[in-house]
């Protein structure tokens, strides 16, 4: 691996479209990236989500994967953030990246 590089890891904050979010740290040696490794960092941001898609709810199950709108309405019940059936998509991830603001 070539240094100085950038490692990733889910969830975090900053977004990979949809509820897909990430983190990311510069790493300036062999040491700092086993450190970061320890801490669920990934060399790329598609290993990075791909190890976390089961917490993300991405997992195929007999029905097929969840939906976007799924997914959302996880995030949004998880978060305490209110919608109903009129609430469109974009509102509610607003909705829910303004409460992960904080």
């Amino acid at each position: 691996m070539d240094f100085p590089t950038i490692f990733y890891r889910t969830p975090g904050i900053h977004s990979a479209g949809g509820l897909l979010t990430y983190d990311y740290v510069g790493v300036k040696d062999e040491d700092e990236a086993e450190h970061f490794a320890d801490q669920g960092y990934f060399p790329s941001l598609e290993e990075a989500l791909a190890a976390n898609a089961p917490k993300l709810g991405q997992t195929a199950s007999e029905e097929g994967p969840k939906s976007d709108r799924a997914l959302l309405e996880e995030e949004a019940k998880r978060l305490d953030v209110s919608f109903n059936w009129k609430t469109s998509d974009e509102v509610l991830t607003d909705r829910i990246n303004e409460k992960r603001a904080g």
